[in-house]
C-alpha cells in the first residue's frame, strides 16, 4: 500500500510514532495488533505492471514454514530472505510466525489467484481448529508445490 507521499507501508516497519503517516500506520499495526498475534497471513499483488503467480514467501530453514506452507497449499513456495523493514521482517524479529501469500497484480480481480489464498487461509484457519466444522475446506493437491 502506497500512501500519498509515494512511501511504501511495507517498507517502513515497524515504524515509528511521530514519523510519516506510513511510518505511523506500520507502528500502530505493530503496537498495538502485531503484539496480540498468534499467526499471521499477508496477502499481498504484484505491482501494477506486473503479474506473480500464486505462491507463498517463507524464511528458509524453518521447518513450521514449510509445514504452514504446505497447509496453505499455493502452488509455489518460494524461499526468500527478509528485507529490512518490510513487515514480513518484523514480525519474525517479534517471534510472529508469518506466511507471505502474493499473487496476481494491482487493481486487477483474478478469480483463481483469489481463490488460492482464500482456500489457503480457510485451511490455515482449519487447521488451527479457528473454523466452524460447516466450512467446507478443500484438500491441497498433493506434489503440485515447487519449493523455488
Amino acid at each position: 500500500m502506497n500512501f500519498r507521499d509515494g512511501r511504501d507501508l511495507n517498507r517502513v516497519f515497524p515504524g515509528s510514532k511521530t514519523g510519516s503517516l506510513a511510518s505511523r500506520v506500520a507502528y500502530t499495526i505493530t503496537t498495538e495488533i502485531l503484539v496480540h498475534t498468534d499467526f499471521v497471513l499477508d496477502f499481498h499483488t504484484g505491482g501494477a505492471m506486473r503479474y506473480n503467480a500464486p505462491q507463498v514467501r517463507i524464511a528458509k530453514g524453518n521447518a513450521d514454514f514449510d509445514i504452514a506452507a504446505q497447509i496453505f497449499g499455493a502452488p509455489f513456495v518460494l524461499y526468500s530472505d527478509n528485507i529490512a523493514k518490510s513487515f514480513r521482517n518484523t514480525c519474525n524479529k517479534m517471534g510472529k510466525p508469518i506466511l507471505l501469500f502474493e499473487g496476481g497484480k494491482s487493481i486487477h480481480i483474478d478469480n483463481n489467484i483469489t481463490n488460492t489464498g482464500v482456500n489457503g487461509a480457510k485451511r490455515i484457519l482449519h487447521h488451527y481448529g479457528m473454523l466452524r466444522s460447516n466450512f467446507k475446506v478443500s484438500e491441497t493437491k498433493r506434489g503440485a508445490h515447487i519449493y523455488c
